[in-house]
């Protein structure tokens, strides 16, 4: 019987505990059948190939070793740092016989709890609640860790939102520390904190947000060496088209065209290889900056503008990249921003697992569901140069 005087409102913390336990207890009850449980081929409740990777990123922290010297990892200091917290709590914790199930099973618990922290921040914002409710946020939320720099990312703006200048920066100095993007979005912050704080504080803010970045890095020179900060590098450097960037989708409509194999393997060598892609990606970065953000909802403008043009202009395409964008629509007061968010991450979660798994038999499917998704990509690019027509300004002081 609830006591006299308690809204619903005061009574809102315990369904959200109660929605935090839910899924971690039913994937200890039903762990095998969550492992296994592949309909038509298709891995809609579990994917292990990125966890693994993980997994193995982490073994040093417990069988020993030097990272980046004995233990190999594509992934910065900072991620690993967050693979080897959850391989330690994974052993001491959960009672699963595997090693890795253990693993498996605290990485996805973690991310739920956080991932329902997240939807109790955007509840108030009903338009925006239908990006995180879609399939594509919640399922790569569980099963990749960019999660973490989305919400990390997404911190830094609630921070910025409110005028609390520093807080946001620290939450944005992880969001780099973890996945090289954001570097791409310094240039409009910078321009943000210029316009609104002046050059000193500026200058200040943007080091603060290099911070987590520059200080992993010394680290990691530290104790392994300059091959060990290499590592990660190296092996992205080595990355080439996957088949679901934007230059394969414009090979796609070359071959629907009728133009030959050989003339769409040289336009993919000369537009998809070497300096082309780094010019996109540092070109729409700048453009992003050049908008000059002034307001909040400008701000909001030139970082979508920035990571979808990152997203749009790499060589390689992961499906994942959706919780950047994500992160950052939230926050949008354009309707056709949000739409086309929560749109895109519905046709994310077709795109994989479902026609990725099911492409060794109808590959026309995926690669349509391919194309779709890389257009309906660029014209949320499109659609976010618009300049926001209410916005309010966030010029509060540095605090």
């Amino acid at each position: 019987m609830r006591r006299p005087g308690k809204t619903l409102r005061q009574q809102w913390p315990v369904w959200w505990i109660a929605l935090s336990v839910v899924l971690p207890v039913l994937l200890l009850v039903a762990w095998p059948w969550i492992q296994t449980t592949q309909p038509w081929g298709i891995r809609l409740f579990f994917d292990d190939y990125d966890l693994k990777v993980y997994f193995h990123s982490s073994r040093w922290v417990v069988d020993g070793g030097t990272l980046y010297r004995d233990v190999f990892s594509e992934y910065p200091c900072v991620a690993n740092l967050l693979f080897a917290g959850v391989r330690l709590l994974s052993e001491w914790v959960v009672p699963l016989s595997h090693p890795f199930d253990r693993f498996s099973w605290m990485w996805m618990s973690l991310a739920w709890v956080l991932y329902i922290q997240l939807l109790r921040i955007v509840r108030g914002e009903k338009q925006s609640l239908w990006i995180w409710i879609a399939p594509a946020p919640i399922y790569f939320a569980l099963l990749r860790y960019d999660f973490y720099p989305t919400l990390t990312c997404f911190l830094a703006l609630l921070e910025w939102k409110k005028g609390r200048w520093h807080a946001g920066t620290l939450w944005f100095s992880l969001c780099i520390a973890l996945k090289g993007y954001g570097l791409f979005l310094m240039p409009s912050l910078f321009v943000y904190f210029f316009v609104n704080l002046g050059l000193r504080q500026a200058i200040k803010l943007s080091t603060l947000c290099l911070g987590a970045f520059l200080l992993s890095h010394l680290a990691v020179i530290a104790w392994a060496g300059w091959e060990g900060l290499m590592m990660p590098y190296q092996f992205h450097m080595t990355r080439s088209n996957n088949g679901e960037s934007t230059y394969d989708v414009l090979e796609f409509a070359l071959l629907g065209l009728g133009v030959s194999s050989e003339t769409r393997t040289e336009f993919l060598q000369v537009i998809a290889q070497g300096i082309v892609p780094k010019i996109g990606l540092i070109a729409t970065s700048l453009v992003a900056a050049a908008l000059v953000p002034r307001t909040f909802q400008e701000l909001v403008r030139s970082m979508l503008i920035g990571v979808v043009g990152f997203i749009s202009t790499s060589i390689f395409y992961s499906p994942q990249f959706v919780l950047w964008i994500a992160g950052v629509a939230t926050f949008s007061e354009s309707n056709l921003v949000r739409v086309g968010s929560a749109a895109l991450n519905w046709l994310s979660f077709a795109h994989f697992p479902v026609t990725y798994d099911l492409r060794p038999h109808y590959q026309k499917p995926y690669k349509n569901m391919v194309a779709v998704v890389a257009s309906v990509r660029l014209l949320l690019l499109a659609v976010a140069f618009r300049r926001p027509r209410h916005s309010k300004a966030s010029r509060g002081k540095a605090n």
